[in-house]
């Protein structure tokens, strides 16, 4: 499952690395591995902030019914 996920991510650096630098170049791999890192770190961030965005609107609504 792990494998899918990190194939996912790379396959969607792959994609947006190659709207800046050729696919053929030598730096191909380290542009790919930084979009690569921050796609996980926004899918992190969505993910915290999900969490934290629900937990709020559960706790409006206890506030506005009290």
């Amino acid at each position: 499952m792990l494998d899918r996920f990190v194939q996912s991510v790379l396959n969607l650096a792959a994609v947006v690395a190659g709207w800046f630098v050729p696919p053929g170049a030598h730096k191909f791999g380290l542009v790919q591995m930084g979009v690569a890192l921050l796609v996980v770190t926004a899918l992190i961030a969505l993910v915290a902030f999900w969490r934290h965005a629900r937990s709020r609107r559960k706790h409006a609504g206890d506030d506005a019914s009290g």
